[in-house]
């Protein structure tokens, strides 16, 4: 009996399951991947606003920024579209907090951070 080339039914089956569980194992992966790109992008837009607020604001003077709707009232010269709703308040000592949500994270920083930090969840 001549035999043909080619594969059987089962070598087929085999790496079918293969793929299947190396998909299985690597979309986590992935998922974390993105959510992890998503949550320092939004801190790096805090961040941009941040800085935009530290050329723009006036020296001893009390100010507080709104984020709503894409857009920060009073007006700050920024790049793009801003995601989220809450606030950024500056003392007239200089000091800034702020408070930001997109809905799914919270920036917040506080008078005595030096740093913004991004969490999971809404801001209370």
């Amino acid at each position: 009996m001549k035999r043909k080339n080619g594969f059987t039914l089962i070598e087929l089956l085999v790496v079918v399951i293969l793929l299947a569980l190396i998909a299985v194992m690597v979309t986590p992966i992935v998922y974390s991947s993105i959510e992890k790109a998503r949550k320092e992008s939004f801190g790096s837009s805090v961040n941009g606003l941040l800085r935009a607020v530290n050329v723009e604001r006036e020296y001893g003077v009390a100010q507080t920024y709104t984020v709503k709707d894409g857009k920060v009232t009073p007006a700050l010269s920024v790049k793009g579209k801003i995601e989220g709703e809450g606030t950024i308040a500056v003392t007239e000592e200089g000091e800034i907090t702020i408070s930001i949500t997109n809905g799914k994270y919270c920036a917040k920083k506080g008078k005595d951070d030096k740093k913004i930090i991004v969490e999971d969840g809404t801001c209370s």
